[in-house]
């Protein structure tokens, strides 16, 4: 998850500073534009005032001092909005935005005592998918999911845990059953007294992640209605 936030991070970096030198080079496309503007201003004048004194005050004098007010008002707007576009630049240029403090909180997530559970049955089976990359294949999501809820959201009396998940190798079949044990025999107590669906509900909690930012469904899958997948089990 560290990874992924700093790769975040960078990206975010990156854009805004892609941003910066885009707006860059827009305000100085402009200010070109304007300069080219004033120089044809200075020229329309100059028009202006010949006509003034070749034809005096004709109705092709008052068109050009029309031209002229406008020239003159648009090249100032322009300059004004310029200036303020550079002045908020500045402002954002001189602002340190605390990435870590206002977008990726990396503070530690206080989970109450059933999330701190989970989080450690998710970390395990995280840390053996890195070994046993079929972790993530359907037939050992089931597998898990069904060993998981008959034994602890179902509480099915008699019940022995499964030792056969669906890996290639004994060994991650071993490490995924003692994960489960741990999480179910650390549960049991606390659920005293739940239904089922409370119980299932502890399970699939998108709120609770992993590390490396994987939830629930990453490993076991949603079942989503408690009755129609008891009887899909038939328990």
């Amino acid at each position: 998850m560290s990874k992924d936030i700093d790769e975040t991070m960078k990206k975010a970096e990156e854009a805004l500073a892609g941003l910066d030198e885009m707006m860059n080079t827009q305000l100085n496309d402009a200010e070109q534009k304007i300069k080219k503007g004033i120089v044809q201003g200075v020229i329309w004048v100059l028009v202006t005032i010949a006509i003034y004194f070749i034809w005096g005050t004709t109705w092709f004098f008052w068109v050009s001092v029309a031209l002229n007010v406008i020239t003159i008002g648009g090249i100032v707007f322009a300059k004004v909005m310029i200036a303020k576009a550079k002045d908020k630049m500045s402002q954002s240029d001189s602002f340190d935005y605390d990435f870590d403090a206002d977008i990726l909180d990396d503070e530690p997530v206080e989970y109450t005592e059933v999330e701190r559970h989970l989080a450690t049955l998710l970390n395990r089976l995280e840390e053996i998918g890195e070994e046993h990359g079929e972790m993530y294949d359907t037939e050992c999501r089931e597998k898990m999911s069904e060993a998981l809820f008959t034994s602890f959201v179902y509480n099915k009396e008699g019940y022995t845990l499964a030792t056969d998940f669906g890996f290639y190798e004994a060994e991650g079949n071993k490490e995924v059953g003692e994960a489960l044990r741990v999480y179910i025999d650390a549960m049991k107590p606390l659920a005293k007294g739940s239904t089922e669906e409370e119980r299932m509900d502890m399970i699939e909690d998108y709120e609770v992640e992993s590390e490396e930012g994987q939830t629930f469904d990453d490993f076991l899958g949603e079942v989503g209605d408690v009755d129609s997948y008891k009887e899909a089990l038939k328990i």
